[in-house]
């Protein structure tokens, strides 16, 4: 084989392993977003049923996280997740999060709603995750004074 040959085959080799390595990489995702009222939620059931109610917190005494379940995020990947509130005021950004991964790889990561002065303040909220500005998901709860 002369020289030429030889470097052709060698280029044909690394587009075709440059292919095959784009190819198996699987895009991020948000697998879910689950609310509790603790950090440790094991959400694994829930992702078995569809939840057709909107969960409910008490505004005073009890205390609201959101745990996204995420699937091949890279360290490039931005998580964006906004926390709207509906009252008879209207609608109202209450608390804003971005994310970012130290390592690659799937599992949870939890986030933690701010009370203002201890407290959350009664109404309707919203929850919308983006993940690269282009994968978007909801969920939704409510607070109450019981």
């Amino acid at each position: 084989m002369n020289k030429r040959t030889i470097i052709i085959l060698v280029l044909c080799a690394a587009l075709i392993a440059a292919v095959t390595i784009i190819s198996l990489r699987k895009d991020p995702a948000i697998t879910g977003l689950y609310l509790n009222d603790a950090p440790t939620l094991s959400h694994k059931e829930e992702t078995d049923k569809e939840i057709s109610e909107v969960k409910e917190f008490q505004s005073k005494g009890s205390d609201i996280y959101l745990i996204i379940g995420i699937r091949d995020l890279d360290t490039e990947d931005i998580i964006e997740v906004t926390w709207t509130i509906s009252d008879k005021d209207g609608d109202t950004i209450f608390q804003e999060n971005t994310i970012s991964p130290e390592r690659p790889g799937s599992g949870e990561i939890i986030i933690y709603l701010l009370k203002r002065n201890g407290e959350y303040p009664e109404g309707y909220y919203t929850i919308e995750a983006n993940l690269n500005d282009s994968l978007k998901i909801e969920n939704e709860f409510i607070t109450r004074a019981r």
